[in-house]
C-alpha cells in the first residue's frame, strides 16, 4: 500500500476560532450564541454517568439528572447571552430561568455543535485517518 500525501494548507486560529461558534434559535424564540462544549463541561458530563453504563442507560440518565446536565453544560456553551448558576443579572440570565424544553432544546443543539451525538459519532469513524 501506497501513502498519498495531499498538500491542504494548515488551519489558521481565526478559522479553527469561527467553527467553534454559532448562533440557534430554539423553538421558543430564543437566540443564543453558542460554542463547542468545553472538555470542562465533557468531563462533568461524563461524571455523572456511572462507569460501565450502556450508551441507552447512559442516555436516561443524563435525562433524569436534566437540571445537573444543564448547570453542568449550559454555562460554559453559551456564549451570549451570559447564562450563569447564580441568581439572574440585568447582564445575565440563570439557568433556573430557562424553561425545560429550552433546556433541552439547548442541550440538544450543543450535543450535536459539539459532536457527541450517535450520529456524530458515525461520521467520525466513516472519515478516513491520514497518517501523519
Amino acid at each position: 500500500m501506497t501513502d498519498v500525501k495531499i498538500d491542504v494548507p494548515l488551519t489558521r486560529p481565526e478559522e479553527y476560532r469561527k467553527n467553534q461558534k454559532k448562533v440557534v434559535m430554539l423553538s421558543s424564540g430564543f437566540t443564543c450564541r453558542i460554542r463547542k462544549m468545553p472538555p470542562e463541561s465533557y468531563a462533568k458530563l461524563l461524571g455523572l454517568i456511572p462507569e460501565g453504563a450502556t450508551p441507552e442507560e447512559s442516555t436516561r440518565i443524563l435525562r433524569e439528572k436534566l437540571e445537573e446536565v444543564a448547570k453542568a453544560v449550559i454555562p460554559d456553551s453559551v456564549e451570549e447571552p451570559r447564562i450563569v448558576l447564580d441568581d439572574p443579572t440585568p447582564e445575565a440570565l440563570s439557568v433556573k430561568e430557562l424553561s425545560g424544553s429550552d433546556i433541552y432544546e439547548l442541550l440538544t443543539q450543543i450535543y450535536e455543535f459539539s459532536g457527541i451525538t450517535g450520529v456524530a459519532a458515525e461520521k467520525r469513524r466513516s472519515f478516513p485517518e491520514e497518517p501523519s
